[in-house]
């Protein structure tokens, strides 16, 4: 960061938040419970799968703030989200818990690199998301945290037996 940011103080703020929020969640759980189902939608995706989601999420969003903050746009105007998300979750079958884990951390050093570069202007910059909206890449960083806040209580879940 060139120069200190509220703004950015905020996005890494949130982001370690949800980070650690996430590794409680997944600390100790146990190799059956991986393999468990933790939605109630149609893809009935497992914790593995859910992490392994989440890691796919946060590179790929990665990658879209890289391409708008050099001022490009983020994503094809034809993307297919739902697509790319049950693709790469076709791609994790081989993929070990520990492998994602590892992964996943490898993700965050990349962004944090990134944002380490980026300048409030950056922040403003806009591009299209994988949903199709335009969004801001500050935008963008803050979904990363809300992301995985939105899923990881679903990994938390299967912790918890149901009444």
């Amino acid at each position: 960061m060139s120069q200190e940011s509220v703004r950015i103080n905020e996005i890494v703020r949130r982001l370690n938040e949800s980070r650690a929020y996430l590794n409680s969640v997944i600390r100790d759980l146990t190799s059956e419970q991986w393999e468990m189902p933790v939605q109630q939608t149609d893809a009935r995706w497992t914790a593995r799968q859910m992490l392994g989601h989440l890691r796919d999420a946060e590179k790929g969003m990665t990658g879209q703030i890289t391409r708008i903050a050099a001022g490009q746009d983020g994503v094809p105007a034809d993307f297919d989200l739902n697509r790319w998300n049950n693709r790469q979750i076709e791609k994790l079958a081989d993929k070990s818990v520990a492998e994602i884990v590892s992964e996943l951390e490898t993700v965050r050093a990349n962004l944090r690199g990134i944002i380490d570069a980026l300048t409030d202007a950056d922040l403003d910059k806009r591009g299209r998301h994988g949903s199709l909206q335009i969004m801001s890449i500050e935008a963008m960083l803050h979904l990363i945290a809300a992301h995985q806040m939105q899923h990881a209580p679903e990994i938390a879940a299967i912790k918890t037996p149901v009444a």
